[in-house]
This record gives structure tokens, sequence and C-alpha cells, in this order.
């Protein structure tokens, strides 16, 4: 029984300790909205300033990935296609 000891408890700490973790982010909310939430009751403009900037460089960059991966998927459709490869489609 002194393996039980050895294996158990230190796996049922562990657990307890990520349990913790899930059921502390669970209470404080959702990381980015929390912080949304937050900027925008905030008083100070330069910390509005700066939350425009970061969203629009978000918006900017998910844009040209989405872009990105349409281009890939056409390329993918033209070669499964049998399209010779110096044709564009």
């Amino acid at each position: 029984m002194d393996w039980w000891g050895k294996v158990v408890f230190p796996l049922r700490r562990a657990w307890e300790a990520v349990a913790a973790r899930i059921e502390a982010s669970r209470k404080t909310g959702t990381g980015i909205l929390k912080l949304h939430d937050d900027v925008r009751t905030c008083g100070y403009g330069d910390v509005q300033v700066m939350w425009e900037m970061l969203r629009s460089e978000m918006e900017i960059s998910h844009a040209t990935r989405r872009k990105r991966i349409c281009w890939r998927a056409l390329a993918w459709s033209c070669r499964s296609a049998g399209v010779e490869r110096h044709q564009r489609c």
C-alpha cells in the first residue's frame, strides 16, 4: 500500500490545483472580454486609444490571415483538379 500513497496522493493534489485554477478563471470572467470591459470603463483617454490601436491591429492581422488561408485552399483545389502549376486558376 506504500505505492498507493506515492501515486494517488500527488495525483490528487495536482487535480485539486488544476480544479482550483479552472474555478478561479470561471469566477473572474474570460480574459479578453474582462479586459475590454475594464478598458471601456476606464476614464483615461490614452488607455482607450491604445485599446483601439490593438483592436484595429488584430482585425488587420486576422483579415490578412484569412486571405492567405483562402489562397492556399484555392491553390490546393487547382492542384487536385489537375491544373498545371504554371497556370493560374
